[in-house]
């Protein structure tokens, strides 16, 4: 073991490629892809200790290199951008990640150790932070990797992600510090004791909490809710055969960057521009069917018990001049079943996207037993460079019924932590989220928006198109499941416990970063006083030119 310390304590370039090499591997089962369990201890384990390892330059020009490589290969199919978008965000992401790293080299050896472990996982959070409030939102998030350890993932509840993050980075720290100091019993003990019992104290704290939860939901009032979304192309193959008299096949594992969809797309801006043409009335009658087919299953959901039902993320397709008629058609299904329809549906607006403006109204009704509009939610953070969507307000809205209080959202809005703590701070029983997704995110989209719950306390419905619709109880339990790639029937029904418990996160929010800005200021101000009292130390003495000397 010593032996082993020592090799891959050294500068042995021959164990550094081998570190190299695991980091690359390592960051590709970490993505969302894949996103094999716990992998992302090892690989930001084995990238501190390479950067530790060599040369500064050295080791931040060949980690750039090994994580903007993984990173491109792993998010094919992933990242929904053409190659140029694709690559700049990689180019940008792989620079950011540096940064921890960076800093690290700097501070470590001049702490003592148990400030110098800190460094690189509160210099982690804030990186991370940084990213999690870009346009980019928490997808992809390192703490993601442990979204199947319902367990650990309870501390959700009180850190957010972010106490997540810091088990794994702070990991990386202790491990490689033990290594570093492995000569020292008292150093490796403490250190090993001291990581153990915070990741057992977690993990008690977890697996009580769900245990707990459990019990409390047993108790609890049920809805029936029905999740509905359909797999029916023959609208868009329609237009696709009009605009270019070619017939499309869109492959049933597709992806946002399918060659088939981009093709599709550009026919789709053709219909927009003419969409009142004639030639295009077989466009709508096959709108038409579709909408049949919508309604269908949305009356299996009621035959079968459903008191609310939520549709995927834009499922009803229409141009503006024809919304009323669809829009009236849900009232009336809604009056006529006696159930809350939760029409998610997107609009297209011809004129903004000649003025090059946001086109699609990507919207969720809110339409009650009665048939009344009672609230229209957009989706507020649209898929920057890709998503055509007109911005909501920032705000999510309760609806508040006999038989519950819903908040729905749309799709990417439950990827950002902060404004989904609105509805933990809300009187909300159920969020609702339509969304619309693509193979390769697929499952991954769906557990880690389930996250929300946990962080806020309150159940979820995530109705999916092209991914796993899911619904989950406020501790992250899986209460239904259906894989859209799995079969042709996508009407779900399930039992939510309308039961919501208090969360600190959605009390306090993200502390851990702000304690983490405070932590690296105060190291920093200790070193610089340190050396301006050692420069001060080490001045010459004042000179004696003034004396008088003898003569």
């Amino acid at each position: 073991m010593k032996r082993l310390i020592s090799k891959l304590t050294s500068a042995d370039g021959k164990t550094n490629f081998i570190l190299l090499l695991t980091l690359f591997f390592s960051l590709l089962l970490a993505s969302p892809k894949w996103n094999v369990a716990f992998i992302s201890f090892f690989a930001v384990f084995v990238n501190l200790r390479y950067f530790r390892n060599v040369s500064f330059w050295k080791a931040s020009l060949f980690t750039f290199f090994v994580f903007f490589s993984a990173s491109f290969i792993a998010n094919q199919g992933v990242l929904p951008f053409p190659p140029p978008i694709m690559i700049s965000i990689l180019f940008f992401l792989s620079i950011v990640h540096l940064i921890p790293f960076i800093l690290d080299k700097w501070l470590y050896r001049r702490l003592p150790g148990l400030l110098a472990i800190w460094v690189f996982p509160t210099a982690s959070l804030i990186v991370g932070s940084f990213i999690a409030n870009s346009p980019n939102g928490t997808f992809g998030h390192i703490a993601y990797n442990l979204v199947d350890s319902q367990s650990l993932m309870q501390l959700t509840s009180v850190t957010g992600i972010w106490g997540i993050a810091l088990l794994i980075y702070l990991f990386a720290s202790v491990a490689n510090h033990i290594m570093e100091n492995a000569e020292n019993p008292s150093v490796v003990r403490s250190f090993s004791i001291g990581y153990g019992t915070l990741f057992l104290v977690v993990l008690i704290f977890g697996f009580t909490r769900v245990q707990r939860g459990s019990k409390a939901i047993k108790n609890a009032d049920t809805i029936r809710l029905g999740s509905v979304t359909s797999k029916d192309m023959d609208w868009s193959k329609a237009i696709h055969k009009i605009v270019t008299g070619e017939t499309i096949h869109f492959p049933k594992k597709i992806d946002q960057t399918s060659p088939e969809l981009q093709e599709f797309q550009e026919s789709l801006k053709v219909f927009i521009e003419d969409h009142d043409n004639p030639k295009f009335d077989p466009v709508y009658s096959a709108l038409e069917n579709y909408y049949d087919e919508i309604f269908a299953s949305s009356q299996k959901a009621v035959d079968a018990g459903a008191k609310a039902i939520l549709l995927s993320e834009g499922e009803i397709v229409t141009v503006e001049d024809r919304e009323d008629g669809i829009i009236e058609r849900a009232q009336n299904f809604a009056r006529e079943n006696n159930i809350y329809f939760f029409f998610a549906m997107g609009t297209i607006y011809p004129e903004r996207m000649k003025e090059n403006q946001p086109f699609i109204g990507n919207k969720v009704l809110s339409i009650d037993a009665n048939g009344d509009i009672r609230d229209i939610y957009y989706k507020n953070v649209p898929v920057a460079q890709i998503d055509p969507s007109i911005p909501g307000d920032g705000i999510i809205d309760v609806i508040e019924t006999p038989i519950a209080n819903f908040s729905p959202i749309i799709c990417y809005d439950a990827d950002f932590p902060p404004m989904m703590r609105q509805t933990g701070n809300s009187n909300s029983d159920l969020i609702l989220v339509a969304t619309g997704d693509w193979y390769s995110i697929s499952p991954y989209h769906s557990k880690i928006g389930a996250v929300r719950s946990i962080e806020n306390g309150i159940p979820m419905l995530k109705t999916v198109s092209n991914g796993l619709s899911i619904s989950v109880d406020p501790y992250g339990n899986v209460l239904s499941e259906d894989d859209f790639f799995a079969d042709d029937d996508h009407v779900m029904i399930t039992d939510i416990p309308l039961h919501r418990t208090k969360t600190m996160y959605a009390s306090v929010g993200d502390v851990l970063i702000y304690l983490s800005y405070i932590y690296l200021g105060v190291v920093v101000l200790y070193l610089l006083v340190l050396s301006i009292m050692k420069r001060i130390g080490s001045s010459p003495a004042k000179s004696d030119a003034n004396k008088i000397l003898p003569t």
